[in-house]
């Protein structure tokens, strides 16, 4: 987010400040923005991945502008704002146990969490994020049955940030700045400072630890095209990426909690002064999370586009010609192994692809080279 808001509790009542950051060019997670953006480009279906590849560039460009100030009008920035959920919002300063336990109980219906929210004084400030992703989708959806090559870019940008946001820990909780957990704050800076990226738990995990692993990260974070599961309903598989998010939230606050204890550096200066050793015991207790939720969001944001995609009648994109069966592109070509799951001789849904038990080689289930497998050795899987 692009923006801090912040609760205390004194007596019966919330004291809120609202403090929109002054950005150079982007806000906190840039970097994991793009990372999820392209990566989520690399696993789209053949009759989507050239359209997206060809666009690389403007996707990423459209999946950052939100989190932009400059130059984003007062949609972006009203959809920037409200793009996380405090699903802790009653356990309020609790243990990582009774937060979980709170966002467990969360109300999943717009008008619920709306209500919860106003009964807190929280009514605009507790963010939509789940809802925004259903608009969304659904904007997607008459952009591809239009064949809007621009609609379909910019949506499917904003699909990528949002799916960005559902999968980080900290846009899942009131205490996005540790301040809660008594990690080090430095309060609200603008992008001048040079305090800057370091001024909370939430900027030195997602914004300047993914900047100086971004190639390193961007590498790490591999999907599989197999993991694609498109979704039609998003509301709640959002909540789930939220709920699995908030699980990792205690494991970055206690790493970024010890490791300036460590340095000592519990102020800026001292932070600043030793920065790069910081990073790299950061990196080495958090990389691996950090690396496996950009994953979430890289697959979320997948299943998002080609569900809409799916949803508008699978159409041919501008500039596309449709593929014929006789020359449909297999899965080899991805190089990825097929699901850990265990094969299920009947999948529920469509068959999506279709192998052979002595083979590793995997086909469109339309691909000519299907015919050539026994029926006693094929194994398919579904979209599910």
């Amino acid at each position: 987010m692009t923006h801090l808001l912040s609760a205390r509790v004194t007596g019966y009542g919330f004291f809120l400040t609202l403090a929109i950051l002054n950005t150079i060019a982007a806000g906190v997670g840039v970097d994991a923005q793009r990372i999820v953006a392209r990566r989520a480009t690399a696993v789209l279906p053949p009759e989507l991945n050239p359209f997206f590849s060809e666009r690389i560039a403007d996707l990423e460009e459209r999946t950052t502008e939100l989190d932009r100030i400059g130059d984003r009008d007062a949609k972006l920035e009203a959809r920037a704002k409200a793009a996380h959920l405090w699903m802790d919002v009653k356990a309020q300063h609790g243990s990582a146990s009774a937060r979980l336990t709170a966002a467990e109980a969360f109300p999943h219906r717009e008008a619920d969490a709306k209500a919860l929210f106003k009964s807190l004084g929280l009514e605009r400030q507790g963010g939509r994020l789940p809802w925004m992703v259903e608009d969304a989708q659904t904007q997607l959806v008459r952009a591809f049955e239009k064949g809007e090559a621009d609609d379909i870019v910019r949506l499917s940008g904003h699909l990528a940030y949002f799916a960005w946001a559902a999968s980080q820990p900290f846009n899942a909780t009131m205490n996005h700045d540790g301040r809660d957990g008594g990690n080090v704050y430095l309060g609200e800076l603008s992008a001048g400072d040079p305090y800057y990226p370091h001024q909370s738990v939430h900027f030195r995990v997602m914004g300047e630890l993914v900047r100086r692993n971004r190639s390193r990260y961007l590498e790490q974070v591999q999907v599989r095209p197999l993991d694609v599961q498109p979704l039609a309903e998003p509301v709640e598989p959002c909540f789930r990426h939220l709920l699995g998010a908030l699980g990792r939230l205690d494991d970055l606050l206690t790493a970024d909690r010890e490791i300036t204890a460590r340095l000592g550096a519990t102020d800026g200066a001292t932070l600043l002064q030793r920065e790069d050793e910081f990073y790299q015991l950061l990196d080495a207790r958090c990389g691996e999370i950090v690396v496996d939720r950009l994953r979430a969001g890289a697959l979320l944001a997948a299943d998002l586009i080609v569900g809409a995609w799916e949803r508008a009648g699978r159409p041919v994109l501008p500039g596309l010609a449709r593929p014929s069966p006789a020359t449909s592109p297999s899965t080899d070509d991805a190089q990825t192994p097929p699901r850990s799951e265990p094969r299920r001789p009947a999948p529920a849904g469509p068959v999506a692809y279709v192998g052979s038990k002595s083979s590793k080689v995997f086909h469109r289930a339309d691909c000519v080279h299907v015919k050539r497998i026994n029926p006693a050795n094929q194994v398919t899987y579904a979209y599910d």
